[in-house]
């Protein structure tokens, strides 16, 4: 272990990756808040397969998480051995995904008790496993459950780990998982069940493309534990910006499931063969700009090469990790090289769990109140009084030292 990361692992804090992490909280606050209503402009909410700037953010978390877990782990198996640590890691990804389920639900019940033997129990566990169960603390546990082999590895050894789950999931998606998402026929259904069910997020194996952020974070922490902040910074412009270009150049190749006009009407809606465009109704050119929305299905075949965060596509991977990079390099400069920092965002940052669960709590009992065709001052209005409280609580947590950690 270097000096650096000794120092980091010290003190188990790294000032760039707070005030970043807060940064994070703080704008999924705001997306959350305002998703769904019609005075925020489409770039500001989520999309099916297309990025916006919200769609940075759930990478954001993941990104983050895996430079605390590459963090965390040294320290803890220099003062532990590897295998308690990894004890230790099993049982707080285990504790993550129990979280999850509390917080958000099974997604579904049961109206008879006759339901809880037979076909509607296996349908029940089958679209769990398939979809209902992943939202980001269930889909943190189980990443952090497929690296936990890999996380005290080298960093070209991670790097090659980040390829090789690209591209199984590449695999995994041309032969079932785009159908088996969204929901269509595929050779997954007979065995799986809950055909019907749309997974979000990746579902299932969307775990797979979720992991190489984690990973890319991981890299991202040795960076900063080896480098100066000035060096630091620049590397992830660098390769932040690298990683954009190769997520566009890759989601132009989206442009090949483009169909004519003239037969628009009897084209599937969702490719068949949504990696490899074997039957291309549309020639190779530039895709829309990241930010902007793309033609619609009757007119661009649903396929791998979008920037889709529901696919949890090669393309989206790569830009999203593109664009964290860019947004950390601001913060290791600012506060590793420049010593700045924000008080609202080293408390959100260092008490992220709370925070998150806090601001469903707060947007639940605010939200109803806001019809979705609200004028844009009455969104203003109702998001810095909903800011407000969520802050004023965490603040208040914070003056107290009270910090939920697992």
């Amino acid at each position: 272990m270097t000096t650096a990361t000794a120092t980091a692992a010290a003190t188990d804090r790294i000032r760039s990756l707070d005030q970043f992490r807060g940064f994070t909280v703080l704008a999924m606050f705001f997306v959350n808040f305002v998703h769904g209503l019609e005075a925020v402009p489409r770039v500001f909410h989520h999309n099916e397969n297309w990025f916006s700037l919200a769609d940075w953010i759930m990478p954001g978390f993941l990104f983050a998480v895996g430079m605390s877990f590459r963090l965390t782990w040294h320290k803890r198996v220099g003062k532990l051995g590897a295998r308690t640590a990894a004890i230790g890691y099993i049982r707080r990804s285990l504790i993550l995904i129990l979280i999850s389920l509390m917080a958000f639900g099974f997604g579904a019940g049961f109206s008879q008790w006759a339901e809880w033997s037979g076909g509607s129990l296996r349908e029940f566990i089958a679209a769990l496993l398939k979809a209902r169960m992943w939202e980001v603390l269930a889909i943190i546990g189980a990443c952090q459950l497929l690296l936990l082999p890999v996380i005290g590895k080298g960093t070209r050894f991670r790097m090659l780990a980040l390829v090789a789950l690209l591209v199984v999931h590449a695999g995994l998606s041309q032969w079932f998982n785009v159908h088996f998402v969204l929901a269509q026929p595929n050779p997954l259904d007979a065995l799986w069940g809950a055909a019907k069910v749309r997974a979000w997020d990746g579902g299932f194996f969307g775990v797979l493309s979720w992991s190489a952020i984690v990973l890319a974070g991981t890299i991202a922490c040795d960076v900063v534990a080896n480098a100066s902040p000035a060096k630091a910074a620049r590397q992830f412009l660098t390769w932040g910006s690298c990683c954009m270009v190769v997520g566009y150049g890759l989601s132009c190749l989206s442009t090949l499931y483009d169909v004519p006009i003239a037969s628009a009407p009897a084209a599937q809606a969702i490719a068949p063969s949504p990696v490899v465009p074997t039957e291309t109704h549309g020639t190779l050119t530039f895709a829309e700009a990241p930010f902007t929305p793309i033609p619609p299905p009757e007119q661009r075949q649903v396929n791998y090469w979008m920037m889709s965060k529901r696919l949890v596509s090669i393309p989206f991977v790569l830009f999203a990790i593109g664009f964290v990079l860019n947004v950390l390099a601001a913060f290791v400069y600012a506060c590793d090289q420049r010593s700045t920092e924000l008080s609202v965002l080293r408390i959100l940052g260092a008490n992220a769990l709370a925070a998150f669960l806090l601001h469903y709590v707060v947007a639940a009992a605010l939200r109803p109140l806001l019809p979705d065709d609200s004028p844009l001052w009455m969104v203003i209005l109702s998001l810095a009084v909903y800011l407000a409280i969520t802050i004023g609580v965490m603040r208040a947590l914070d003056r107290q030292r009270l910090y939920l950690r697992l």
